[in-house]
C-alpha cells in the first residue's frame, strides 16, 4: 500500500503593472511687455530636492513551495528540519506498509484452502450422519430390550410368589424359561451388534472427528493471525492519518527539499 507520492505545486507568480498618470499642460496667457525694463528681482536660491524616503525592506520571498501528497497543503510552511522529519517519517510508514502488505496474499490464499477443506469435510459428513442414525436406532432397541427384561423379571417374581402348584403353574414356568432363553439370545445379538457398531463408529466417526479437530485448530490459528494483521493495519492507518495532518496538510519550500535530498 503506497503511502503517498510527492507532488510539487508551484506557487503562482503574481505580476502587477503600475498605472502611468499623464499630466496635461494647460496653455497660460502671457502679459504684454512693459516699455521700461523691469527691475529684476534677486535670484532665489535653488530649492533643495525633497529627501527621498527609504524604501521599505522587501519581505524575503518563499520561493516555490509544494505540498506532500495526501494532504491539502493549506497549513503553515514547514521549516527545513520539520520537512526532513516528515520525509523520514513518510519513508518509514511507507516501508512498514509495504512490509505489512506482504503476508496479506498468503493469508487470503490460506483462507481459500481452509474453505475448501471445510467443504470437503461437510461432504464427508454423510457417513457420519448415517452412523448416528444407526446408533439412535440401536439405542431405541436397547430401551425396548430393557423394558422386556424388566417385564419378564416382574412376571418371574410373581410366579415365584405363587405357591400354588399344578398344570397352570408348570406351563407358566415353562413359558418363562423359554422367554428367558429368547432374552438371552437377543442379548447376545445386541451385544454383537453393539461391538460392530462401536468398531464402525471408531473408524468412521473417529476419523471424521480427528480431521475436524485438526481443521478447527487451523481455523483458530488463522483467525489469530488475521486479527493481528488487522490490528497492525489499524495502527498504521492511524499513524498515516496523523502524518497527513501534521505533514501533508502543510507546505514546504522546494529549495529545502532539494537541500535535504542532497544531504544538507
Amino acid at each position: 500500500m503506497k503511502l503517498s507520492t510527492l507532488r510539487r505545486a508551484g506557487a503562482p507568480l503574481l505580476t502587477s503593472c503600475a498605472t502611468l498618470l499623464a499630466v496635461a499642460l494647460l496653455p497660460v496667457a502671457l502679459p504684454a511687455a512693459a516699455q521700461t525694463a523691469p527691475v529684476k528681482p534677486a535670484a532665489k536660491p535653488a530649492a533643495k530636492p525633497a529627501a527621498s524616503k527609504p524604501a521599505a525592506a522587501a519581505k524575503p520571498a518563499e520561493g516555490k513551495t509544494g505540498a506532500l501528497s495526501g494532504g491539502t497543503g493549506a497549513g503553515p510552511l514547514l521549516t527545513r528540519d520539520e520537512l526532513r522529519a516528515c520525509l523520514k517519517q513518510e519513508e518509514s510508514i511507507r516501508t512498514r506498509l509495504n512490509d505489512h502488505d506482504a503476508p496479506r496474499a498468503p493469508l487470503d490464499k490460506e483462507k481459500q484452502a481452509i474453505a475448501t477443506e471445510q467443504q470437503t469435510l461437510r461432504d464427508e459428513r454423510a457417513p457420519v450422519d448415517a452412523m448416528r442414525g444407526k446408533a439412535e436406532d440401536f439405542a431405541a432397541r436397547l430401551k425396548l430390550f430393557a423394558a422386556r427384561v424388566q417385564d419378564w423379571t416382574t412376571r418371574v417374581e410373581a410366579h415365584n410368589a405363587n405357591k400354588i402348584t399344578g398344570n397352570a403353574y408348570e406351563r407358566n414356568q415353562a413359558a418363562l424359561n423359554k422367554e428367558r432363553e429368547d432374552i438371552s439370545a437377543q442379548r447376545t445379538e445386541l451385544e454383537a451388534e453393539r461391538l460392530q457398531l462401536a468398531a464402525t463408529t471408531e473408524s468412521v466417526v473417529g476419523a471424521y472427528n480427528a480431521k475436524a479437530r485438526v481443521l478447527d485448530a487451523r481455523v483458530t490459528a488463522w483467525n489469530e493471525r488475521n486479527a493481528a494483521w488487522n490490528d497492525t493495519t489499524a495502527k498504521l492507518e492511524a499513524e498515516r492519518k496523523t502524518w497527513v495532518s501534521t505533514c501533508a496538510d502543510r507546505r514546504y519550500r522546494e529549495d529545502d527539499e532539494t537541500a535535504i535530498r542532497q544531504g544538507k
